[in-house]
């Protein structure tokens, strides 16, 4: 009985290991994601305009420019499909217009045009031309993992795009569980909370290079 309750002792502790190991993948590959973005923002709209970045701050959406949301969702899955965490993720704020950013990637060894948080956030620190804008932008990236800065600078994975970025307006043709929908089930006041998985795959336009500006086309300064 002994050998059997250490052998399942250490089963729970390397199954805990792993969930540990797969979530931290998934935090990186998540912030990868909205930095990218980011990384967009400034090259077109200048450093200030990182104080629109809302992941670390546990906003209902990544980004919010005037009236203009944008909620970022990275896969490295071989199918275009996010994983939907509430019903609140895809309904805009009062008087917003929402887009879905779909971003799929391959983790990947070598090459030329490899993504990495650590190299994204050497690309967005050259981009910011001020102590505060810097000091800023560690506040939100400690704050968005929760932990000390030392660990996103070891978020050193390399991937690839394995598709084009996508950019799709999030609307009532969009496909999704809406707010209403979930209102009108017949026991809603005893469902908590819904999670899902979408395949948004063939929808939406390229948002990469030169097109990024039709992402940003509401936004004016």
């Amino acid at each position: 009985k002994g050998l059997v309750k250490d052998i399942l002792t250490v089963a729970k502790r390397w199954k805990d290991l792993v969930k540990e190991e797969r979530s931290l993948k998934d935090l990186e590959k998540g912030l990868l994601g909205e930095l990218w973005f980011l990384e967009n923002l400034i090259t077109h709209l200048g450093p200030s305009i990182i104080r629109d970045w809302r992941g670390s701050e546990g906003d209902r959406h990544d980004f919010r420019m005037q009236n203009e949301e944008f909620e970022i969702k990275t896969t490295s899955s071989d199918e275009r499909a996010h994983y939907i965490s509430s019903i609140a993720q895809l309904e805009a704020s009062k008087g917003c217009n929402l887009q879905l950013v779909s971003i799929q990637i391959a983790p990947t060894k070598s090459g030329k045009n490899t993504l990495s948080v650590n190299k994204l956030i050497t690309k967005i620190k050259k981009k910011l031309n001020s102590e505060d804008y810097n000091s800023m932008f560690n506040l939100k990236l400690k704050e968005y993992i929760n932990d000390d800065l030392s660990a996103v600078l070891k978020m050193k994975t390399n991937y690839v795009f394995s598709s084009e970025p996508m950019s799709m307006n999030v609307d009532e043709n969009f496909p999704r569980i809406s707010k209403n929908e979930f209102n009108n089930l017949k026991h809603s006041e005893r469902v908590s909370d819904i999670k899902y998985r979408l395949n948004v795959e063939g929808l939406g336009e390229s948002c990469d290079g030169q097109n990024f500006k039709k992402v940003i086309k509401g936004i004016t300064f």
